[in-house]
């Protein structure tokens, strides 16, 4: 039957926000370097798995010489490591006139969409 209607099928049904990606990076780059190298910090306390290049440390290094790819890399890995809306969340705190929050009322309905066509 489709949808499968299972939490096992929604994690596999899960794939990432790429069409967010590109307004994503505009909000980083809104935040400005201290608001993401804060939430990278963030990252490295809370997942072990976080990528090493991502730290905030070498991630500073980056954005100073190539920062659009960067920024790119670490939205991308946000969503991969399933914190595309936490991060948003952040960046709507930290820096209220990136546009995150739009941003992330956008991810949250995709969200429940999904969870409504998955629920049982």
């Amino acid at each position: 039957r489709w949808p499968p209607r299972s939490d096992a099928a929604r994690c596999v049904l899960r794939s990432t926000l790429v069409e967010l990606h590109a307004p994503a990076r505009g909000c980083l780059q809104r935040a400005g370097y201290e608001a993401v190298l804060e939430y990278a910090e963030r990252m490295e306390r809370a997942d072990p798995r976080w990528p090493l290049e991502l730290h905030a440390e070498g991630l500073h290094n980056g954005l100073l010489r190539d920062s659009d790819r960067w920024h790119a890399t670490f939205v991308s890995m946000c969503d991969r490591f399933g914190r595309l809306e936490d991060l948003l969340a952040f960046l709507d705190r930290r820096a209220p006139t990136s546009r995150a929050g739009a941003l992330l009322a956008l991810a949250q309905a995709y969200e429940r969409r999904l969870d409504a066509a998955l629920s049982p």
